[in-house]
């Protein structure tokens, strides 16, 4: 149904825009029409189109933290072990090293599912960039002062020259930024870019558990 709407907002205005040139006159006071007409059929289509942009996003992020919730936070014996489980399967799959690092003192008993999906979203960003796979990725968790402490710190040895996979990767990467940024906004932390060169990557994020957690 978006794509839809996105269409048929795309084929009104380029509808109307040629009818303004096909209706336009070669005189002083007509040339304004023909410019500023377009224009603003175009800031009103770019208007709408960061619109749906965002309540498409809200909607995948909500669809999301209620597949996380139902996977690790409702059943017995699911929890944050049960979640890295599942990456480090993901980086087996991929031939990549994972070191993650959880602090003793911390304490995920009353987590909720947004700080478990930045979690993964994290991850995500952490094991691939610009078509280059990570060969490491060193992930540490860590409560500190009624804060949570994220950290993921990979590198990429690997390039791919393939240009349409480093485009894909590019694009990916970029959705996941979106995600990452708007998700942790939500639980009121900050992301720290510590280091992002095209051979590593160091992220660390931190939220505020008393805003996030009740604790």
């Amino acid at each position: 149904p978006e794509n839809f709407c996105i269409l048929i907002a795309f084929v009104y205005s380029i509808g109307r825009l040629v009818n303004t040139i096909s209706l336009f006159r070669f005189d002083e006071d007509s040339w304004q029409e023909l410019v500023l007409y377009p224009v603003l059929i175009l800031v009103v289509f770019l208007a709408l189109m960061i619109l749906l942009l965002n309540f498409s996003l809200n909607i995948y992020i909500s669809r999301r933290c209620h597949n996380i919730e139902k996977t690790y936070l409702r059943k017995k014996g699911k929890n944050i072990n049960e979640l890295f489980n599942n990456l480090g399967r993901i980086c087996d799959q991929q031939h990549t090293q994972f070191y993650p690092l959880i602090s003793s003192d911390t304490d995920f008993t009353d987590l909720n599912e947004k700080v478990l999906y930045s979690i993964e979203l994290l991850f995500d960003l952490s094991r691939e960039y610009t078509g280059r796979k990570s060969d490491n990725i060193f992930f540490s968790i860590q409560e500190h002062k009624g804060f949570l402490i994220l950290s993921s710190c990979s590198d990429y040895q690997t390039a791919s020259r393939n240009i349409r996979k480093k485009a894909v990767s590019l694009i990916k990467n970029t959705f996941f930024e979106l995600l990452f940024n708007r998700v942790i906004k939500s639980c009121r932390g900050r992301v720290q870019y510590l280091d992002n060169t095209p051979l590593s990557k160091h992220i660390r994020v931190v939220i505020p558990l008393s805003l996030n957690t009740g604790a």
